[in-house]
């Protein structure tokens, strides 16, 4: 299946739920992206099921949350 085609079925799908234009396909990919490596997933496995050639390009996918911060700062005792 083409690229053009998914984005065209995720477009979609976001309308009929009542997404806004704000969100795309690259939205899913960084949550999903995100969820892993909140879960603590290794670093070179999720670049493999991302298909990225180096493990720093995750870090464009990354979205951090206030209670993965907060939870850094009580780590630290701060």
């Amino acid at each position: 299946m083409q690229k053009y085609i998914i984005i065209h079925i995720f477009r979609q799908i976001f309308d009929g739920v009542g997404l806004n234009k704000q969100y795309r396909v690259y939205s899913l990919r960084a949550t999903c992206l995100t969820k892993l490596m909140d879960a603590n997933y290794p670093l070179p496995l999720i670049q493999q099921i991302s298909g990225h050639s180096s493990i720093q390009t995750l870090s464009i996918y990354y979205r951090t949350n206030p209670k993965n911060i907060q939870n850094a700062l009580e780590t630290l005792n701060l």
